[in-house]
């Protein structure tokens, strides 16, 4: 954030109150005049059990999103940016499945999503740098993979989707 001075803030945020991520971004648009990314995050499975990462990974971001959609609208532009763990949590691919949906109903809007899954062995600097320049792109990528593990992790993930569905088209197209 030093780096930025008067263009970034930090806004600490309980992210299960609705009232609160109204209040952030009201706050932020007062504070700057505008918005132009808003970055969300898992926890890390940090709560205590599933109801909990639910409420703050899935339905927090969607409280910060909800709050943040009619800003972003009204400019047509913006970024949201979802920071996941490497894990591959229920709440964090529920958090992710509603950034995917997210992405498709906004894009005509201008406004892009940018789900980031930040892997175990990478540089948080070197993160936030990555994640920096890809959202000044004109064309960013909707998941951008940080870190060795979170690429080989796509990429094994990848090969078995497609070796499964390859698997099974005779069945796919018999229907």
């Amino acid at each position: 954030m030093a780096a930025y001075p008067g263009q970034v803030e930090v806004v600490p945020l309980d992210v299960t109150n609705p009232a609160a991520a109204r209040r952030a971004v009201r706050d932020t648009v007062e504070a700057f005049g505008r918005l132009d990314v808003v970055v969300s995050g898992t926890s890390a499975g940090n709560a205590d059990g599933l109801r909990e990462r639910i409420e703050a990974d899935l339905f927090g971001v969607v409280h910060v999103a909800e709050a943040a959609l009619p800003v972003l609208r009204d400019r047509r532009a913006g970024t949201f940016v979802q920071v996941s763990t490497g894990r591959a949590e229920t709440s964090r691919l529920a958090a992710e499945g509603f950034f995917e949906v997210l992405a498709a109903e906004v894009a005509p809007l201008g406004i892009t999503v940018i789900i980031v899954e930040l892997g175990d062995d990478g540089d948080p600097g070197r993160a936030a740098q990555a994640i920096v320049r890809v959202v000044a792109e004109d064309d960013p990528p909707r998941r951008l993979l940080l870190g060795a593990d979170a690429l080989t992790a796509a990429l094994e993930t990848g090969a078995a989707r497609i070796a499964e569905a390859e698997k099974w088209a005779g069945l796919s197209k018999s229907v």
